[in-house]
């Protein structure tokens, strides 16, 4: 058989699955090893057919109560008559306007 050369990080991911069918990926993080450095590993390993990997993803969507600074801004300009210097957009006293006016 031949042997497949393996980097250190690769060697911690697949000691965290000795004596286990499977691990979830939270279990294989740990305080030496960053959740990049897992993904990555796990990338590796499952190129070289050494792991088999299952992704389930979970998305939450929900609408934001917060309105956009940009449309904020254009409110306020609105309520200006339109016209507004940069140094003016400070007096809104809102931080999401001044980072939206750059």
């Amino acid at each position: 058989m031949e042997q497949i050369p393996l980097h250190p990080i690769e060697l911690k991911v697949l000691s965290a699955l000795e004596y286990r069918q499977w691990v979830d990926f939270a279990s294989i993080v740990s305080s030496d090893l960053h959740p990049d450095q897992v993904r990555r590993s796990l990338s590796w390993l499952s190129s070289k057919k050494l792991v088999e990997l299952k992704e389930d993803v979970t998305v939450t969507l929900r609408a934001s109560t917060m309105r956009p600074p940009e449309l904020l801004l254009i409110e306020n300009l609105r309520g200006e008559g339109g016209e507004v210097s940069i140094s003016e957009v400070g007096r809104f006293h809102r931080p999401s306007l001044q980072r939206a006016s750059g």
